[in-house]
């Protein structure tokens, strides 16, 4: 059981499909990230990214924006950065 304030109720109750296209539309909405190759899938309110980014910094920019998305639990990092071989 979960009592949470109706301010908050939607950030919770958001389903695993709406927290992927959350994700995925403000991942697109950053211009850093426009090269970025990244998958998002999601499990019980678990982000994964997955994928491939050129800058370390971008990779933390994919992290912090999936983190603070609404309804987003937690983060796994699966994103490599730096020149694909």
């Amino acid at each position: 059981l979960q009592v949470v304030p109706d301010v908050a109720a939607g950030k919770v109750s958001r389903s695993d499909d709406e927290l992927t296209r959350a994700v995925q539309e403000r991942i697109g909405d950053r211009s850093a990230l426009a090269d970025a190759d990244l998958t998002v899938e999601t499990a019980n309110g678990v982000v994964r990214l997955t994928g491939h980014v050129e800058e370390a910094g971008d990779r933390l920019t994919a992290l912090t924006v999936a983190r603070n998305t609404p309804g987003v639990k937690s983060v796994v990092d699966d994103i490599a950065s730096g020149a694909a071989d």
